[in-house]
């Protein structure tokens, strides 16, 4: 029994096709299996990246990886067909006369990979949807601290304004009586005039802390609570609630600003609404700095009664709020967490003290500009 006849009809009669090359890449034998994926009528003489589609160079380089590797695996894709015909070609050496020529098996593989493609498209489907979800979930939340700012704009300007009322209502009344000297003129004028570049400084604040600026960037910790606090501390004082923030030391982080402010503004609503609903007789905020070797740790501890241990790890998921549905959205601490976690590689964590919630947001140090 001629055992290589046996091998060559096997072959020739495979449901697998089968092609030899010689070492520039032309196709010197072919099954009849490679003949039914390429219906071309000549096949045998043409160089295989007519069949394949793999340019000349790419299969020269192939063949030459061959003769050191002696056998090579790749995916493939079949020209010229009414439907995409993939197929892993497992290509190996062949001594034939002292020659070296490449035998190649290609088996299908377009099913698998017609699957893969379907599951790639899937998955860039729902990538896209959950950025659209992500962008408005960061409307929703933005909305929400923009109608606080709006509040805390309100408690900025109220006393101001009932102060230039006063004045305009000393003038009129000083003129009616004929009082209303030179020297009063000019004094009302300066106050009201003081009382309006304050007005226009916390317009300009306001402005400043919704500007959409997400560039990462050194800030010092302790300059940007002081500048949070002259936002809303009048606020929290209409309430009896002190907020304490520290008065000595420079910390430099590496992160963005604005987003910062955002996340600390929102613990500090959050403990404030704690402490409104614990009815503490005196409300307390404080605000401590730590430092480790890699991160400035910035503690938001009150005095409101804590976080339920039942809902610890629910807190930082997306719409769970444990406010009327008329008071919150469920996005502020879900918010806080991807700012400081996605945008500002740092970690946002919560735990009970002794008194009530502390909130610990670290971010990167970073070095003081010189």
């Amino acid at each position: 029994m001629n055992s290589s006849s046996i091998f060559s009809q096997a072959i020739i009669n495979s449901q697998v096709g089968f092609c030899v090359v010689d070492e520039h890449g032309k196709i010197l034998l072919i099954n009849n299996a490679f003949g039914r994926i390429n219906p071309a009528k000549k096949i045998i003489g043409r160089h295989l990246s007519t069949v394949i589609k793999l340019g000349q160079g790419s299969v020269k380089k192939w063949i030459s990886a061959l003769h050191q590797e002696r056998q090579a695996q790749i995916e493939v894709e079949f020209r010229d067909q009414k439907t995409p015909f993939f197929a892993i070609a497992n290509a190996s050496i062949i001594e034939e006369d002292g020659h070296q020529l490449v035998g190649i098996f290609f088996t299908e593989s377009s099913a698998q990979k017609l699957l893969t493609n379907e599951l790639e498209r899937q998955v860039a489907i729902e990538i896209e949807k959950n950025r659209k979800k992500e962008l408005m979930m960061q409307s929703q939340a933005k909305l929400a601290t923009m109608g606080e700012m709006i509040a805390n704009i309100a408690h900025q300007w109220r006393q101001p304004l009932n102060i230039l009322a006063l004045i305009l209502q000393d003038n009129y009344i000083k003129f009616q009586l004929k009082q209303l000297t030179e020297e009063v003129v000019e004094k009302n004028y300066e106050k009201a005039n003081n009382l309006l570049q304050y007005m226009s400084q916390t317009i300009d604040d306001f402005r400043s802390f919704f500007k959409n600026d997400e560039s990462q960037e050194p800030f010092e910790i302790r300059q940007a609570l002081q500048s949070i606090i002259e936002l809303v501390g009048t606020r929290f004082a209409t309430t009896r609630t002190k907020v304490i923030i520290p008065q000595a030391g420079d910390y430099w982080v590496y992160g963005t600003q604005n987003g910062f402010k955002q996340v600390i503004i929102n613990l500090l609503n959050n403990a404030h609404e704690a402490i409104l609903a614990s009815k503490q007789s005196e409300g307390k905020i404080e605000v401590s700095i730590k430092q480790d070797n890699k991160y400035i740790h910035v503690y938001v501890a009150d005095n409101g009664g804590g976080v339920p241990e039942n809902i610890v790890e629910q807190i930082f998921e997306p719409y769970f709020t444990t406010k009327h549905q008329t008071q919150g959205t469920g996005l502020g601490l879900y918010m806080s967490k991807q700012i400081i976690e996605k945008n500002d590689n740092g970690k946002l964590e919560v735990s009970n003290g002794e008194n009530g919630a502390i909130f610990c947001v670290a971010l990167p140090k970073a070095s003081a500009p010189h």
